[in-house]
């Protein structure tokens, strides 16, 4: 278990696990690496009390290309990896999703609940 402090993210006050809050800035001071990407959602236990140090930090990640050029992406690779090479070991469940396509995934009502960290003004 673990206390939720706040976090001022992009002039927005969201609650996080304190023992992944530096994780957490790390994944929101990085994204200027990847112009691609359009949204970052974190969702999961790293927004509750339940978190501890063992607890993966779950991202969603939405842009407009394909999953596959995404992926092959060099902007994206590098915005991974400074991301998961951060600190200490920390575990992530990164998932990505072509935000032109409607997507039905159960996993979706977890994302929709969770706190945008970043999103792309047009």
């Amino acid at each position: 278990m673990c206390q939720l402090v706040s976090l001022n993210v992009n002039g927005k006050s969201i609650s996080v696990a304190s023992i992944k809050i530096e994780y957490i800035k790390n994944i929101v001071d990085n994204i200027f690496r990847c112009d691609l990407i359009d949204k970052v959602v974190l969702f999961g236990s790293s927004l509750e009390e339940r978190c501890t140090e063992k607890s993966d930090i779950d991202l969603a990640i939405f842009g407009k290309k394909t999953k596959s050029k995404m992926f092959n992406s060099k902007s994206y690779k590098d915005y991974i990896f400074y991301v998961t090479s951060f600190g200490e070991i920390q575990d992530y469940d990164i998932l990505y999703f072509d935000s032109t396509k409607k997507n039905d995934s159960s996993i979706m009502k977890d994302i929709e609940n969770g706190v945008v960290l970043y999103e792309r003004v047009e």
